[in-house]
């Protein structure tokens, strides 16, 4: 190939366009055959297609809500369906061995062993006929009287928490139950975006990434920052297995818990 069938384009990358040499082609084979100025030794289709994190690559045409037509790229991560479900599992075990948990609460049982100190130096304060006006004794009879309701209100608190957590517990593992039971697909995939121009020049527009967890309807999608977006072409051509940054995010929270 001569010179003259390349020409650099600059965008929020610079871009090696094959211009003249693409006559006729579509928009997607004038993005996959071309190549970012930054790696010029591979071009983009055989680089992104290629990655180990995919399970699967495609190439499309969309429609942004501006209203421009954009070459699409996806990557299905490859393991999404899998983490996930094993998520899920994880968390009902969790939860059944927390319910079926009958050890006492170490917490309580000293609660209530101080709550009966303050109220034993009470009886023996009191016990002390000579003392028992003094006004000594009773600051000190108000003082423990004070503490004991505090242990009271420790242990009352103690029983709403305990109270709301079997409950919480409870519902949890029903919605794990009932998500496992039919268990709805999930996957991630991360996306390119590029804008061809008549000429055939292209500039990279979006990239992001696309997650939908068992508990959802549809791909919710969120983009990159240009920081992070020149990062993950980077990677690209690295052939970064980066799986768990699509994982371990908040993002990725199931949003169920159990105590």
């Amino acid at each position: 190939m001569g010179n003259d069938c390349l020409r650099l384009i600059a965008g929020l990358f610079l871009a090696t366009s094959l211009i003249g040499c693409l006559d006729g082609a579509s928009d997607i084979d004038i993005v996959k055959e071309g190549r970012f100025d930054a790696h010029p030794e591979f071009k983009i289709g055989e680089t992104f297609d290629n990655r180990s994190m995919c399970e699967s690559t495609s190439w499309q045409m969309v429609q942004d809500n501006r209203g421009r037509d954009l070459v699409e790229y996806r990557c299905e991560i490859v393991g999404v369906n899998d983490y996930y479900h094993k998520r899920l599992v994880a968390l009902a075990e969790k939860c059944e061995e927390s319910l079926n948990d009958t050890s006492p609460n170490p917490f309580r049982a000293r609660l209530k062993k101080e709550r009966q100190e303050e109220l034993d130096s009470i009886d023996h304060l009191k016990s002390e006929v000579e003392s028992a006006e003094s006004d000594r004794t009773k600051r000190l009879i108000k003082y423990h009287s004070k503490k004991a309701d505090e242990k009271t209100a420790r242990l009352e608190e103690l029983d709403r928490w305990e109270k709301n957590k079997i409950a919480n517990n409870k519902t949890t593992l029903s919605k794990v139950n009932q998500i496992l039971s039919g268990f709805n697909v999930a996957s991630a995939y991360e996306f390119f975006r590029w804008s061809v121009a008549e000429n055939g020049t292209f500039v990279l527009i979006e990239g992001g990434v696309g997650l939908k967890k068992p508990t959802d309807e549809k791909h919710h999608e969120s983009t990159y920052g240009d920081r992070q977006m020149r990062l993950s072409v980077g990677y690209a051509y690295e052939n970064r297995d980066l799986r768990h940054a699509f994982t371990g995010t908040h993002d990725s929270s199931l949003e169920l818990h159990c105590q």
